[in-house]
């Protein structure tokens, strides 16, 4: 898979956040966006995606209220996070492995990763005044 991802620099309506890190190594790279928030919410779209994604990191600053969500949204409105941008810490790096739970009818049995080729969506919300950033883990 590849990633079409170039120098993101994005305003939100009440913050803003840019892309400052792009490390490739091997077949694994990463993107680091930072956030600010100026009030309680922030909402920017990522210009392209097209990826498999490994892992999440959420770094909080220390202003940030405890509790505070992010979405990622894909252009279907799918949260590639699987919901595990929920209720973060604002005190503690936070890391995740969202996958799809796959079911045989009764019981969840495994993960797949997901799998991402769209535009996207960041939502950070419930931050109050604050600033952090998300590394994103993926496979080309």
């Amino acid at each position: 898979m590849g990633m079409l991802l170039a120098g993101v620099s994005l305003s939100f309506a009440d913050g803003s956040i840019t892309q400052t890190n792009f490390t490739s190594v091997g077949n694994i790279q990463r993107i680091d966006l930072h956030w600010s928030s100026l009030t309680n919410k922030s909402v920017g779209t990522v210009s392209w995606l097209n990826a498999e994604l490994y892992r999440v990191t959420f770094v909080p600053a220390t202003t940030t209220i405890d509790a505070y969500d992010i979405t990622i949204t894909d252009s279907t409105s799918f949260d590639i996070l699987a919901g595990l941008g929920a209720n973060l810490s604002s005190n503690t790096v936070t890391t995740v492995a969202p996958g799809i739970a796959l079911t045989d009818g009764s019981a969840t049995t495994n993960m797949n990763r997901v799998v991402v080729n769209s535009a996207l969506t960041v939502t950070v919300d419930n931050t109050g005044v604050g600033k952090g950033y998300i590394s994103l883990f993926f496979r080309k």
